[in-house]
């Protein structure tokens, strides 16, 4: 039986994929979809205030609820530029989750919902250690490169808190 973390993870890239095919039959271009598709992350500069102040901000630009009720009015209204945004934001908090980064809790910057789904992390811990091991041991990429990258996935991979 799968945990409820990779239900959860199954469960964001499944809906990242519906927003990607709604992506495109709005008609919209892929180069706004880039260029808008990490928006919500500006929520972020919220942390150079405080922990509260960015878990507040962050959290209110990665709920569903909000590009669905968009995509929802958008769809509506006939209006596929909005729905195109709304698509755009949704698919960005679905990659989220199937990434496993979760909504933020006022506490920490890396302590997160998905962090707190019982048993979920087990599996993404794993995936995330054979991924970097094989990696590291790739003879055809520079050491340095290596082990900058090793570096660089275990400072992004905040809900996989492996021991190095």
């Amino acid at each position: 039986m799968l945990s409820t973390g990779i239900l959860l993870r199954i469960e964001g890239a499944a809906l990242f994929a519906l927003c990607l095919y709604g992506y495109r039959l709005t008609g919209a271009g892929w180069g706004l979809f880039l260029l808008l598709f990490l928006w919500p992350d500006l929520f972020l500069l919220g942390y150079l205030g405080n922990v509260r102040l960015g878990a507040t901000l962050y959290n209110g630009a990665h709920m569903e609820a909000l590009p669905v009720l968009l995509a929802g009015v958008a769809y509506a209204q006939h209006r596929e530029a909005l729905l195109a945004f709304a698509l755009i934001g949704l698919a960005h908090i679905a990659l989220d989750r199937a990434l496993g980064f979760g909504l933020k809790y006022p506490t920490f910057f890396k302590d997160t919902h998905l962090q707190r789904v019982d048993g979920g992390l087990e599996a993404g811990c794993k995936w995330g250690q054979l991924l970097i091991s094989n990696f590291d041991s790739n003879a055809r990429v520079p050491s340095i490169m290596r082990r900058r990258f090793v570096d660089v996935a275990l400072t992004f991979l905040p809900e996989i808190p492996c021991a190095r």
